[in-house]
């Protein structure tokens, strides 16, 4: 498991909560996150979160707050807080069919409440189809000039055709290829 700082499990329990709400405040939410402007009534988008226990970052080595928001201004002042300008980042829903993969795995959170993370190199591997045997080789991530001599397991994974899509295309393949005979 990847260990991440206070913003970040807070970034990414607000992107579990965003899977839970309606997608016009969802927009607005991530728009709010990203210093734009909101087209949504500030008491409606209040509305749609205030059941939700947000994570509040803590200061260096102080555990988090877990707590409701008080008031859209405790949103906005959350927001702040956590501002990023990454463009695709989001929660699995554990109710509708993960996403294709990608190579960054800070796209993509878990859903566990309890747990806000990213997924594991093997997570990915399994909504990729790949079999819990198969042995991603290399580092798990890399950055800067290493990523020219090495290709991470995040990334192996996120550019693989998945198996069971191979497996069925190789068959349509094959079928096509003995009808022609």
């Amino acid at each position: 498991m990847r260990h991440h700082n206070s913003i970040t499990r807070a970034r990414f329990r607000l992107y579990q909560i965003l899977e839970k709400i309606p997608v016009d405040y969802k927009k607005n939410i991530i728009n709010l996150l990203r210093g734009k402007e909101i087209i949504i009534n500030e008491n409606d988008i209040f509305n749609a979160i205030n059941s939700f226990l947000f994570l509040i970052p803590s200061a260096k080595n102080e555990k988090d707050v877990e707590r409701k928001l008080e008031n859209f201004e405790d949103l906005k002042i959350l927001m702040k807080k956590l501002k990023t300008k990454k463009h695709t980042q989001k929660a699995l829903n554990e109710n509708l069919p993960a996403p294709a993969q990608l190579t960054i795995p800070d796209d993509v959170c878990h859903y566990d409440f309890n747990n806000p993370r990213v997924l594991t190199v093997r997570e990915m591997a399994r909504i990729q189809s790949f079999p819990d045997w198969f042995v991603f080789k290399s580092k798990t991530t890399t950055g800067g000039d290493a990523r020219k001599y090495e290709v991470p397991q995040y990334t192996q994974v996120g550019n693989a055709v998945p198996p069971l899509l191979a497996y069925e295309l190789g068959k349509l393949i094959k079928n096509t290829l003995n009808g022609l005979n």
